[in-house]
Order: C-alpha cells, then sequence, then structure tokens
C-alpha cells in the first residue's frame, strides 16, 4: 500500500527514517484530516513502539511525548504497550539487544533484503518482571551507555593527539630539528639529488656483484 503526502497535511506519516534515526521529528510528510480517517488503524500515539520490518530491520522507535499525530507506512509495525506494567524503553532496550536479534536472525533472512513481520515478532520470547526491575535495568544500561560515550571521546580525543604529534614530528624531521645537526653531514637535499640521479645512472655503469664476490 502506497501512502501519499507532501507537507500540506496535518497528520505526520511515521517511516523507518524516523526509526533509524531514533528521531520521531525527522521527516515533513503529512496527510490530511480526511486520510487520516480513513488509515485510522496505522494511526499512532505517544509512547508506541514502532518497530522497523524491512532492509535494517528490528530498530526501534519510542514515540515521545511530544510526538505529533499520525499513521505508520507499511514498513513499520505498531506496538502499544500497557505503560503500567511495561516500560517502552525497555522494551525497546530488550528488542535491539543482540539476544534477540540472534534469535530471529535466520527466519528473517530474506532472498533480496531482510524482513521481520508481526507474525515473527509475536513468537519472540519477552521478559516479564516487575517496573521497579526493569527501572533498574534501565539505569544500569544508561550507565553503561554513559561510560562507552565517554570512552568513545577519550579514544577520539587520543587519535587527535596522535595525529597532531606526528605532523609535528614529521614537520621536525623536514626540518632538522629532531637531533643536533653535524655541519661535516651531507645536506638532504644533496644526499637526495645523488640517489635520483644513481637511479637514474644507465645500467651499463653499475658493477654488478656475482656469488662469491667476483665481479
Amino acid at each position: 500500500m502506497w501512502l501519499g503526502g507532501g507537507v500540506g497535511g496535518i497528520h505526520k506519516i511515521y517511516g523507518q527514517e524516523q526509526v533509524i534515526r531514533n528521531d520521531s521529528d525527522y521527516g515533513d510528510y503529512f496527510i490530511d484530516e480526511h486520510k487520516y480517517e480513513e488509515l485510522a488503524s496505522c494511526a499512532v500515539k505517544p509512547f508506541d513502539v514502532l518497530i522497523s520490518l524491512v532492509g535494517t530491520i528490528g530498530k526501534v522507535l519510542v514515540l515521545p511525548k511530544t510526538a505529533r499525530p499520525g499513521i505508520i507506512n507499511p514498513r513499520l509495525v505498531k506496538i502499544s504497550l500497557n505503560l503500567n506494567c511495561y516500560r517502552a524503553n525497555f522494551f525497546k532496550a530488550y528488542f535491539e539487544s543482540g539476544f534477540l536479534r540472534s534469535l530471529y536472525a535466520n527466519e528473517s533472512q530474506g532472498t533480496t533484503m531482510d524482513i521481520l513481520n508481526l507474525g515473527m515478532i509475536q513468537r519472540l520470547p519477552y521478559p516479564l518482571c516487575s517496573v521497579a526491575e526493569q527501572d533498574k535495568i534501565l539505569e544500569v544500561i544508561e550507565a553503561r551507555l554513559s561510560e562507552a560515550d565517554q570512552l568513545d571521546q577519550t579514544i577520539t580525543t587520543a587519535l587527535q593527539q596522535a595525529e597532531a604529534l606526528r605532523q609535528s614530528i614529521l614537520k621536525k624531521a623536514f626540518s632538522d630539528q629532531l637531533v643536533p645537526q653535524d655541519p661535516n653531514d651531507e645536506p638532504a637535499s644533496e644526499l637526495l639529488a645523488r640517489i635520483r640521479a644513481e637511479r637514474l645512472a644507465p645500467q651499463g655503469n653499475l658493477v654488478v656483484r656475482r656469488k662469491g664476490g667476483r665481479s
């Protein structure tokens, strides 16, 4: 089913681009009120969970409280949770985990691209734990992600410093600043010129050393 849209409508069309970017505000495709009423079964609301089904499968977007009213296109599936029992962000963290991906990986492989469907999603196992446990798990995940972000920033800074040091060393090397210079040494420019001349010299001028030390 193709869903037409444009910038003139008032109800947003949510597609994979929002889910993959994890940004509900991204994109500018909308439909009018009449079309929105026709597609009421595809309507979404804040805190609904959207899952990508085609290509980049298994990505999850939790619509925020400020999400615009709208519908999903056929490449997504919508899940509405009982938020008193199940945290939407807990569902997202679990569904995007390597463990759950391993469970549907083989079944979702298509001939041209990976595909998920609602039946496959329904057959997956889901943990049932208290809201307090979910909140604690989310707290630990956030702490670990924060540590990973800090480590990533540390690595990025170290790589930048290493590159700056490399450039500094190269600059000093080519300007004879790395070690004390002997005024009796052959200048590098003359050495390079001599090496270049030797490479260009006719082969007849070269002395070939044979095995055994005889020429």
